[in-house]
């Protein structure tokens, strides 16, 4: 989470890379980590991508940058859903993995509840998904229906299987 000079809040994600510092010192080292930046700016801009497709409203916010030398993407931040609402938002996160599913996007391991973004706006519940890094590319579109629901549905069994755990930690990406 990250707050701008003006006292906005916003995440950015880093596309870290275990380097080490052997990679500045040889030449076939900043080969390698000039193809890894690369690789990991692709992961940053395929990300923002997705939300300019499954969350359009929110795209505006998201902005592909370098910051410390790392690829990142900037994006809007989402509090987690408190433990003692997750009942009351299990409609609309179906009507968000439904809309995903519907463009042919599923999260590429199991949907887990720091995938779920929180805002109450107007005193209503508004649901995000976030972390769309995680979603596998598009499934074809020859996928029928059925088959789209059963895996929604499978999502939604292993959100209610963890309804009453508290969000992880977040531990570091690099040792």
């Amino acid at each position: 989470m990250c707050c701008s000079s003006t006292g906005l809040m916003f995440a950015a994600k880093l596309y870290l890379d275990k380097t080490t510092p052997l990679y500045y010192a040889d030449k076939d080292g900043a080969e390698e980590l000039q193809t890894s930046f690369s690789l990991k700016k692709e992961e940053a801009e395929r990300e923002f991508k997705l939300w300019r497709e499954l969350a359009p409203q929110y795209s505006h916010y998201c902005k592909v940058l370098t910051l410390n030398d790392v690829p990142s993407l900037t994006m809007p931040f989402f509090p987690p859903i408190a433990i003692v609402q997750r009942h009351e938002a299990l409609p609309q996160i179906k009507e968000r993995l439904d809309e995903f599913a519907d463009k042919g996007y599923f999260y590429s391991e199991e949907v887990c509840w720091t995938h779920v973004g929180y805002r109450e706006i107007d005193g209503m519940m508004q649901i995000t998904m976030i972390d769309l890094g995680s979603l596998a590319d598009a499934v074809d579109a020859t996928v029928t229906a059925i088959v789209r629901s059963e895996m929604v549905e499978k999502q939604m069994r292993v959100l209610l299987h963890t309804i009453n755990e508290p969000v992880s930690q977040v531990t570091p990406a690099i040792p």
